[in-house]
């Protein structure tokens, strides 16, 4: 196996862990099952978003699945918010990795058929990840490994590759605080719930679905290398919206960025950078061009 540095997995437990962490994530927890994993924003009280996570039940207790950048502010802030619940938080010693279908088949009895379910088997997990084409995550204690450094790095922009081209956002440090989740398209990717009551950032969550978003995530190519997340993009030198995420192809680069809805049809670029016009392309699900 070769593990995925990008994913660093937190447990959650105690008498209250549920409930916690269902006031942290704009998706309903109560959802979620052994057989079932969850995911959705990680949010400021204004509903920004912190961080996007995948929420896993094991027999550990809930497994919270977060971008490694972004995964000690989540302890500092999961921490601050446990007041007197019965909860506890700590970084857990999982590996996480991706798995083929014929590998997988090796560890569980079937495959997980739809984005979300999980199969498990002893202390293994497999996890059917979010997008339009199956992709396997196999969660499990970590083991002695003998991936080389090339092949973790390689494994990783794969991973990543594929995440761009099924218009999965992710959080960088960059990006912290910088969209709604409706802006990143988790409302259409079963990433928020608006009847699952009260969680962190909920009332601002709920006025965006009411008044509508002015910006979405999108899918782009350019002929420039990959841009940093928050790079900006522009029309005629006004920002007109923000890299979320990025990566190399075989003609330049391939990205999501969230962008006006006013603004699709202009000629964008990226700030500073040249040869950057971008193509606007296709995403596995639909996206409203306009603002409802």
């Amino acid at each position: 196996m070769t593990p995925l540095a990008s994913f660093t997995p937190i447990r959650v437990h105690g008498a209250d862990a549920r409930t916690f962490m269902q006031g942290q994530l704009s998706y309903d927890v109560r959802k979620l099952t052994p057989a079932r994993a969850v995911w959705g924003g990680h949010c400021t009280g204004q509903g920004r978003v912190v961080l996007v996570m995948t929420l896993l039940e094991r027999e550990e207790g809930i497994v919270a699945l977060c971008d490694s950048s972004s995964a000690n502010e989540l302890l500092v802030t999961l921490r601050a918010r446990i007041f007197s619940s019965k909860v506890s938080c700590e970084p857990l010693p999982l590996v996480i990795a991706p798995v083929s279908a014929s590998n997988a088949l090796a560890l569980v009895n079937r495959l997980p058929h739809v984005p979300g379910e999980c199969v498990g088997a002893g202390a293994a997990t497999v996890l059917r990840w979010w997008g339009a084409e199956p992709r396997y995550l196999l969660i499990a204690p970590r083991a002695q490994s003998s991936a080389l450094p090339d092949d973790v790095e390689r494994q990783a922009l794969a991973w990543r590759e594929s995440d761009v081209k099924d218009g999965l956002p992710r959080i960088f440090p960059e990006t912290e605080r910088a969209f709604v989740p409706q802006m990143l398209n988790l409302d259409l990717l079963e990433g928020i719930s608006y009847d699952k009551g009260c969680y962190t950032g909920q009332e601002v969550v709920a006025r965006a679905r009411r008044g509508g978003v002015p910006r979405r995530l999108f899918r782009f190519s350019a002929r420039c290398g990959p841009p940093r997340p928050g790079t900006a993009v522009v029309h005629e030198d006004a920002e007109v919206g923000l890299v979320v995420d990025a990566v190399v192809s075989s003609t330049g680069c391939e990205l999501l960025a969230v962008v006006d809805l006013t603004e699709l049809s202009a000629g964008l670029s990226l700030r500073g950078i040249e040869r950057s016009s971008l193509a606007l392309g296709t995403l596995p699900y639909d996206v409203p061009r306009e603002r409802r």
